[in-house]
């Protein structure tokens, strides 16, 4: 970058070095490629100070999707995908929040929380064969077993790095 333009490939005079073996070869000349800054999208520009317009448009999209479903769809389907959705939030601002340290243990701990997720899901797998309420609850319990078995994968392996080898 130079004054404010990116320049690829950069200057000869930016990457000699004084101990670079001069040669009797001419000269040849360097391209330089200048990136113009390009313009912001429109959904890219912030609106009242909060979010861009683009996150706006899925919210609102996301809105109208809900007054959607909510007319047309039985209200325990709304309160159970309500809750997924949630439980869905909760999870990625958990996992984010922790060290890249802590990862192995929190994923043997969260064996007990998939626990739940797959009662929770054979609870909703239980519903009517073939209902939207039946197709998650089998989403939810087959995800949760993915997290078990990694879980518990990632322990064992965690575990054998302590474990004294046999001579």
């Amino acid at each position: 970058v130079h004054d404010k333009a990116i320049i690829w490939p950069p200057p000869a005079s930016v990457t000699q070095t004084s101990a670079a073996k001069t040669s009797a070869k001419p000269k040849e000349e360097t391209l330089l490629v200048v990136q113009k800054d390009k313009k912001p999208s429109v959904f890219s520009k912030c609106v009242f100070g909060l979010a861009s317009f683009g996150e706006f448009c899925a919210l609102v999209a996301l809105a109208a999707f809900f007054v959607v479903l909510g007319f047309f769809a039985p209200v325990s389907f709304v309160n159970q995908l309500l809750y997924f959705i949630l439980a869905g939030f909760l999870g990625y601002y958990l996992i984010w929040a922790v060290e890249p340290a802590l990862f192995s243990p929190l994923m043997s701990t969260s064996n007990s929380l998939s626990g739940v997720v797959i009662l929770g899901g054979i609870l909703m797998a239980s519903h009517e064969p073939g209902s939207p309420t039946n197709v998650l609850g089998c989403i939810s319990i087959a995800v949760a077993t993915i997290n078990v078995v990694g879980g518990f994968t990632v322990s064992y392996r965690m575990l054998l790095m302590f474990k004294k080898e046999k001579e």
